[in-house]
């Protein structure tokens, strides 16, 4: 079996690894390995850091900021594979940010970074005053004729723009960058003074992941592209890192009770679908309030105020 202290000495050419130990968010005592495997690389070892349970890859790779094809037929595989035909569908998060963070979108000029197929934007097209998207993917042709809505495959291709933004969403991208700090600095330039910086990521401290420690999700829960799975803690340090003094970290849940009854029940994803009518409206919203609680998530966001002008 291949000893601890030689797998780390893989990861000096692992950037996330880097920021880490450099912000002292993990130590090399504290490190053990998590999983042995990803849901699309059963060979992809995963680290997680007894005392700040931050949990990061053994490998970095290109960042992306989609779902590309391949990808997608990667996870259609390993469902079929690992847990036979089902139907499930994703969570309508586009319409729930809308409503979440109206006040950070009415009246104001929005940046989607890593904004996938345009549809947060397209949703909050009645309110805000003018949206970007930026996005490597570009999945969003059939927004292209919208005159208050503008897309981009990458960062530069907005520095001649003659504004700055109110506000910069990041939903479930920032887990995915190699360089979240220079990304986070990059992004500070582009945001006015006083106007908002909103990331969401998945959280590390998650009920089925960390506490419940369930394999099935585990080995569907993790993957390739999520470099890092943040706490509060290392979202906090990070912010800081780049610029942003006013942060305010939230706990948030998405999957709901029916959900995790899925895992716990069938070893299985969509729960939320198939045992839709096993918990009522008060039970689930008890489930989600002891989570927050606890801060055992499955979500974590950050609102932060940029100070610089």
């Amino acid at each position: 079996m291949t000893s601890l202290n030689s797998v780390l000495k893989n990861l000096k050419k692992n950037n996330i690894y880097q920021l880490l130990i450099k912000n002292k968010l993990i130590k090399n005592k504290n490190l053990s390995i998590f999983h042995s495997r990803t849901r699309d690389n059963k060979n992809l070892k995963s680290f997680i850091d007894r005392v700040t349970n931050v949990i990061f890859l053994e490998k970095t790779k290109k960042e992306i900021y989609y779902i590309n094809k391949k990808t997608k037929k990667n996870d259609a595989k390993y469902t079929k594979t690992y847990y036979g035909k089902f139907k499930t569908s994703a969570l309508n998060d586009s319409q729930r940010r809308l409503n979440q963070f109206r006040n950070f979108i009415k009246n104001k000029i929005v940046l989607d970074f890593g904004c996938g197929n345009g549809d947060f934007l397209y949703k909050s097209q009645n309110i805000l005053k003018k949206g970007i998207g930026i996005d490597l993917g570009l999945a969003v042709k059939k927004y292209s004729d919208n005159k208050k809505i503008n897309f981009f495959k990458k960062i530069n291709q907005i520095d001649d723009l003659d504004f700055k933004f109110d506000s910069i969403f990041l939903f479930h991208v920032f887990e995915h960058l190699v360089n979240p700090i220079e990304v986070l600095t990059q992004l500070q330039s582009k945001l006015k003074k006083n106007g908002n910086l909103i990331i969401e990521v998945p959280h590390a401290n998650n009920l089925l992941l960390k506490k419940l420690k369930i394999k099935s999700f585990i080995n569907f829960t993790l993957w390739s592209e999520h470099l890092i799975l943040h706490t509060n803690k290392s979202l906090k340090c990070f912010l800081e890192k780049a610029g942003f003094k006013k942060n305010k970290i939230f706990f948030y849940q998405r999957y709901n009770l029916n959900n995790a009854l899925g895992w716990l029940i069938c070893n299985k994803p969509g729960g939320h679908i198939f045992y839709n009518k096993l918990s009522n409206k008060k039970e689930i919203d008890q489930y989600n309030a002891i989570l927050i609680k606890n801060e055992y998530t499955d979500t974590i966001f950050s609102i932060s105020k940029n100070q610089k002008q």
